[in-house]
Parts: C-alpha cells; sequence; structure tokens
C-alpha cells in the first residue's frame, strides 16, 4: 500500500467522525415531507442527491441530512474548521 492510499484512509477516517452527527441519524424522509409538503419524494431525493454529490458523499447518505442543517456548516465539517460548531 502505497503512502497515497494510507494518507487517503486516515483522511476518510477523520473526516467520517466530524460527521458522525449526520451519520447517526436515522432517515429524515419524514422532516422533508413537512418542511415540504407539496414536493414529491422523487423531487427531494433529486435535491438531496446534488447536495451529496457535490460534497462527494454516497447517494446512500442523502436521508441523513435535515431541513434544518445548514449547507456552511457541512462544509465546515468537512473542511475541519472550527468555528464553535462542536
Amino acid at each position: 500500500m502505497g503512502i497515497g492510499a494510507v494518507f487517503g484512509t486516515v483522511l476518510e477516517i477523520v473526516c467520517r467522525k466530524r460527521l458522525q452527527k449526520y451519520w447517526v441519524r436515522s432517515c429524515t424522509r419524514p422532516e422533508w415531507k413537512k418542511r415540504f409538503p407539496d414536493s414529491s419524494k422523487e423531487q427531494i431525493r433529486a435535491f438531496l442527491a446534488v447536495f451529496v454529490d457535490e460534497f462527494g458523499f454516497s447517494r446512500r447518505k442523502r436521508l441523513k441530512f435535515s431541513p434544518n442543517d445548514k449547507v456552511m456548516d457541512v462544509y465546515l465539517r468537512v473542511h475541519d474548521i472550527d468555528v464553535g460548531l462542536r
């Protein structure tokens, strides 16, 4: 295993820990339907797919995010910028 692969693995583990707040959640579909009752589940999933794709997350994690989550908070956690988010 090369040093790049080791570094990438360590980086993934650190990033996963910073995002644990989101990953431990159960499905947030009911929250999305309550907030956007006129949107279909396909529309909600499409929106969330764009969101997770832009951050490089697996699409399986798209319903781990809530309509109350702030994009900037996720960004700051991904890039390990501490501004009192803990």
